[in-house]
């Protein structure tokens, strides 16, 4: 039961939704970790705040320009329930989402004919 950056800032996002769609201020919040059945109280200062509005800036410039970045494996990636759809050993290695797919395509094509 660790404080990870990650699920901090996710919940701190969460926490900056629900204020301004309540017009409300929300202290803090809590993780809850279902493996060992304990709860992480979180208080939302002002450094998670700006960190969670900077992720926020960082994910609105990456929709613009239309970009994903690459995955990154680490031991965390086998509990990780996205596992199959990131993928992070197939396409974080460095390699090309659009030349795995057109890859792909090219052998299902050279198949089917």
């Amino acid at each position: 039961m660790r404080p990870e950056p990650g699920y901090l800032i996710q919940l701190c996002a969460q926490a900056l939704c629900l204020e301004e769609m309540l017009n409300g201020s929300i202290a803090e919040g809590a993780l809850f970790f279902g493996g060992n059945r304990r709860r992480l109280d979180v208080h939302f200062n002002q450094e998670l705040r700006c960190k969670t509005e900077q992720a926020a800036r960082e994910l609105h410039e990456l929709a613009i320009r239309g970009t994903t970045p690459s995955a990154v494996f680490n031991k965390k990636c086998a509990k990780c329930s996205l596992y199959d759809l990131c993928q992070p050993k197939t396409i974080g290695s460095g390699k090309s989402a659009k030349k795995w797919l057109g890859e792909t395509l090219d052998d299902v094509v050279g198949e089917a004919s």
